[in-house]
């Protein structure tokens, strides 16, 4: 946690960077380990651990010898190197890949590159399909009685009971949580399949507000599957150290 970063300021027109895309700053490269040199000439010299670098970022090893954890025991973002010295938000591994790019084409001009396909991933996690305060009647009530009393407004009131009636039938266009059919229309509409990911058991803390034997989602279930989508595990919030606990969980959606 002490680990100094430098910056590295780099001639960038000698080495070609100036058509790299990858930079957003062509002059500010951090450098974390070994010291902020690269000598330029019939070879190239560099002083810093290029690769370690790499996969320091990548491994992310910092979040396994740092304490600090968030109050969901999670890795804090202002705790790593990349927030305390400004570039957090930068695509740094990308940028080194460039800088050592770079240097190859350097040496050796007639290197090809390899052309690199983009690919879009759409993914969604179900963690509360459909409005849980029109789930069921006394839930209605309680919240129509706020909707009123709490916050003044008899036009919500009316909304969610025109919710509670349409959603009993199965019909959710006035369900602002249920955006699937609009979510599934796009992705296709772009050649593009989604994956939706279902808590399988949401009885504990933390989780969502439904079940897997509710009629409605196994509805939803075979809706996805019948577009061909795609349907995965969202591992409940106790899963994150308990393999067994998520595996169990993966089998009791397959077996739905």
């Amino acid at each position: 946690s002490d680990h100094q970063v430098e910056c590295l300021f780099l001639k960038s027109l000698e080495l070609g960077l100036e058509e790299q895309s990858g930079f957003k700053d062509k002059n500010d490269i951090p450098v974390m380990f070994g010291s902020p040199n690269l000598k330029i000439g019939s070879n190239i010299k560099i002083d810093f651990d290029l690769f370690g670098t790499i996969f320091f970022m990548l491994s992310r090893f910092e979040e396994l010898v740092s304490p600090e954890r968030d109050q969901h025991d999670r890795f804090p973002a202002k705790a790593s190197l990349a927030y305390k010295y400004g570039f957090l938000e930068r695509p740094i591994v990308d940028e080194y890949v460039e800088l050592l790019w770079a240097c190859m084409t350097k040496l050796w001009p007639e290197l090809q590159r390899k052309e690199r396909t983009p690919k879009i991933f759409v993914s969604c996690d179900a963690d509360t399909p459909f409005d849980p305060t029109v789930k069921t009647l006394p839930r209605l009530l309680r919240t129509c009685a706020a909707d009123l009393l709490k916050r003044k407004s008899v036009t919500e009131a009316l909304k969610r009971i025109q919710r509670y009636h349409f959603n009993k039938k199965g019909d959710f266009r006035f369900d602002p949580n249920y955006t699937f059919d609009w979510y599934m229309d796009v992705c296709e509409q772009n050649g593009l399949k989604a994956a939706f990911y279902f808590i399988p058991e949401s009885i504990e803390p933390g989780n969502g507000d439904y079940s897997l034997k509710d009629k409605d989602i196994r509805e939803l279930l075979i809706k996805i599957d019948e577009r061909g989508h795609e349907i995965g595990v969202h591992g409940s919030y106790q899963t994150y150290q308990d393999g067994t606990k998520l595996k169990k969980q993966k089998a009791l959606l397959e077996g739905t």
